[in-house]
Order: structure tokens, then sequence, then C-alpha cells
């Protein structure tokens, strides 16, 4: 978290303030470059959108390929020097660039 200036309790280093889940998510996303973590993501953005219709978490899509994808991720992690990123958070930095993605198009 310390390098989106986050503390262990989801508050802003400076400001002191909570930080919700999706700004930490677009910091985070930020510090490694979207462009980055696209590759990694594991479906067509085409299927990201349809399924975004029906399930805004994308639950909906199989976590097998979500947790394979963030195995993978966690090289880009590694490159920035981001080491403690568990398997579950590196899925919601694939889900949340996905989904940023998909409103950019």
């Amino acid at each position: 978290k310390d390098f989106a200036n986050v503390d262990s309790f989801y508050r802003d280093k400076s400001t002191r303030e909570t930080v919700e889940w999706h700004d930490y998510m677009a910091r985070v996303i930020g510090k490694l470059g979207l462009e980055n973590i696209k590759p990694y993501i594991p479906f067509d953005l085409n299927l990201v959108r349809e399924k975004l219709k029906t399930d805004e978490h994308l639950n909906n899509l199989r976590l097998k390929d979500w947790d394979n994808a963030a195995n993978n991720l966690s090289y880009l992690f590694i490159r920035k020097g981001i080491t403690i990123f568990s398997v579950s958070e590196r899925v919601c930095v694939l889900k949340e660039a996905a989904i940023m993605l998909c409103e950019n198009k």
C-alpha cells in the first residue's frame, strides 16, 4: 500500500482521509500503468463489456482464469518493486483495470 501512498487502514498518508477501494485501485493501476496491465487481462474486452451488464464485479467470469492471470501479473509488480500483493489483490487490480478499459472505449 505504501507505493500508492495509502496506509494499512486505507487512509491517504498525506491527508489521513479514507481512500475508497476504487480510488485505491486507481492509484495502484496508475503506478503500474493501465497499458502495462492490459495484456494480462485473461478475457477479451468485448466479453468483459458484455459480462459487466449483468455483474459490475465481473464475478460471472471464471475465477480460475483471473487467478492464473494474477499469478502472471506478479511479474509486473516485481518489476515495479512491489512484492507484497496477494493473488486476490492482483485479481482486483485486473478486474478494475478491465473495467477501466471498457469504460474508456
